[in-house]
């Protein structure tokens, strides 16, 4: 079977989807320390590192948002997964002890897979 381009980076890509995945899980599913003030959890920019917060949410799933770009090859269909991966971990999150799900977070993850994609040229 001669070697495909196309072959390679698939693989390459689906590998980079794997890691980038298992990087999301490592952060954001690990029980936490409880947070002890009280918080809303569709409030966008409360707390004092809600800005750190909401960057680096969106760094964490830029790299998966650019290798499921590279599987997928459609842009709607990387900013559809990114928002459905971001979604289920916010409703497991509620499950695990001191993590909180938040809208801020659902959002600036389904932003950084967005960006993701849109890093890629074509």
């Amino acid at each position: 079977m001669p070697f495909s381009h196309r072959t390679h980076s698939s693989r390459f890509a689906g590998a980079a989807l794997v890691v980038a995945l298992a990087l999301i899980c490592l952060a954001t599913l690990p029980p936490a320390v409880p947070l002890q003030t009280s918080f809303d959890p569709a409030c966008l920019r409360c707390g004092s590192l809600s800005t750190t917060d909401i960057v680096l949410n969106v760094i964490l799933f830029v790299p998966f948002g650019i290798a499921l770009y590279l599987r997928a090859t459609n842009l709607w269909r990387t900013v559809f997964v990114g928002a459905i991966l971001s979604g289920a971990i916010e409703v497991i999150q509620v499950f695990i002890p001191g993590r909180s799900s938040m809208l801020r977070d659902f959002l600036s993850n389904a932003t950084g897979a967005a960006l993701g994609g849109l890093a890629i040229p074509g």
